[in-house]
């Protein structure tokens, strides 16, 4: 599935971002026939839907809060909208009306924080779920989830090169 990407900076201090994303899914369409001992010929086939994403497009922003040649402190933002309500489950069927999904407005709010070759990360998301209250037999285990992350990465210079190292931990 393509996606697409802009990046964007109207001003010194001040980058922005654009990404679209296509559907994807891969789909699974098998039929067979088969022959029974009393010469009757019967058919059957199986259809799956495998790793579905709907379409999904998010803005983001960049705003240099404080910027010199040592140092940059930058704030960031993504809204993140994804059409949930296209959701097909892996037979290939979308929700009852009843238990539809709803497209989906995420946020994610963040600090950048360089100093000489050092650079800091840290961001705080809101993810809210797609999936109405469940009831009765069949269920969709699903919830908003709040997550943040933390990371740093140095830049190395040796030869003529010039070598990234960082790590970045994740809790949702």
């Amino acid at each position: 599935a393509p996606h697409f990407g802009l990046s964007y900076q109207p001003i010194r201090r001040v980058r922005l971002t654009a990404t679209l994303h296509t559907a994807r899914r891969l789909e699974v369409d098998t039929r067979f026939t088969f022959l029974l001992p009393n010469a009757i010929e019967q058919a059957s086939g199986l259809e799956f839907v495998c790793g579905y994403m709907p379409w999904q497009a998010s803005l983001g922003a960049s705003y240099d809060v404080l910027s010199s040649s040592r140092q940059t402190l930058s704030l960031v933002g993504t809204a993140h909208f994804v059409r949930w309500s296209d959701y097909l489950d892996r037979h290939g069927f979308a929700p009852t009306p009843a238990y539809a999904w709803a497209d989906t407005l995420s946020a994610t709010l963040g600090a950048r924080y360089r100093i000489g070759d050092l650079s800091t990360a840290f961001d705080l998301t809101f993810v809210p779920t797609p999936v109405p209250a469940q009831t009765g037999r069949s269920n969709f285990v699903d919830n908003d989830r709040l997550g943040g992350s933390l990371g740093g990465e140095y830049l190395l210079h040796f030869a003529e090169m010039n070598l990234k190292v960082g790590a970045q931990v994740q809790a949702h």
